[in-house]
């Protein structure tokens, strides 16, 4: 009887993180806006804004509260397609230089990542994943918060 009890406590455990990964907005995320791409990004392009949070493609460089992001490669993107059903809802990492840096880091999906004054946090990520349409590296979006500290 107790072992029932925990496999469906783990069960819902999981349940509830999936969902959560998966609708960020209706969860325990911050509330986002946006800034859309109506181009397609250029090497070395600067988007600018002030809120704090921003979308950029592969190669794009954006820049918040004195930041300047540039998502460098897409490292893994194992998200649950939208059009099965999943018992994990897997996340997405991505590499991301800071500044005029030449190091680089691994943001992963809902995770902040702590950089000198402040910290990153890769908050969506867009289109979602679908397993008879296979998204191209330069389909991504990538929206990230800027928290200055």
């Amino acid at each position: 009887m107790y072992l029932w009890i925990a496999g469906a406590a783990v069960v819902l455990i999981v349940s509830m993180a999936s969902y959560v990964v998966q609708h960020p907005r209706t969860a325990l995320a911050p509330v986002v806006t946006e800034t859309a791409t109506t181009t397609p990004p250029t090497e070395n392009e600067l988007t600018t804004d002030t809120t704090g949070v921003f979308t950029l493609a592969l190669g794009e460089t954006g820049t918040s509260h004195g930041w300047t992001i540039t998502p460098t490669a897409l490292v893994e993107d194992s998200r649950c397609p939208a059009d099965v059903q999943c018992i994990q809802a897997g996340t997405v990492r991505v590499s991301v230089r800071v500044g005029s840096s030449t190091s680089e880091s691994i943001v992963g999906l809902t995770t902040p990542v702590a950089t000198p004054g402040g910290q990153i946090t890769l908050v969506k990520v867009v289109p979602e994943n679908n397993s008879k349409n296979p998204t191209k590296p330069a389909e991504y979006r990538f929206s990230f918060l800027v928290v200055a500290q």
